[in-house]
């Protein structure tokens, strides 16, 4: 499991429990998401480069990566609740396969995908590449 932001948002398994909850109408989820979203801690300013940004997002979102962590922000609160999960599916699966597969999942089944505009589905799925291949380079292949 690689360190990350996550560790410091408070009920986070209760909170990303309830937002997955098959019982909320949409305004409630995605108020929850964005809940979520404000509740992730941001990376340090210093970090938030260029090089660091991550292409084909319509909001600036930047990912930082090591051999040992993973820290993602944006200026977007729902793709900051969207990274929220991408990070909890990272902490809670074997490989970025799986993870990819069960955020994916996870979103689809608790409806969010069909409420995303397509710029965000868009992001996250730029999100998700870069991810990938800053694993990669971070492995050294």
């Amino acid at each position: 499991m690689l360190s990350n932001q996550l560790s410091q948002i408070p009920n986070l398994e209760s909170r990303i429990s309830d937002l997955l909850s098959p019982n909320l109408v949409w305004n409630e989820r995605y108020r929850q998401l964005l809940m979520l979203g404000k509740s992730l801690p941001s990376i340090d300013i210093n970090l938030k480069t260029e090089d660091q940004r991550v292409q084909g997002c319509e909001s600036d979102l930047w990912l930082v990566t090591t051999k040992q962590t993973i820290e993602i922000d944006s200026n977007a609160r729902i793709i900051r609740g969207l990274a929220v999960l991408v990070l909890h599916a990272i902490n809670n699966c074997s490989d970025l396969e799986q993870a990819q597969h069960y955020f994916e999942q996870s979103v689809s089944q608790a409806g969010l995908s069909q409420h995303l505009a397509q710029s965000r589905s868009n992001g996250i799925t730029s999100l998700w590449k870069a991810i990938h291949s800053a694993h990669n380079a971070n492995q050294g292949g």
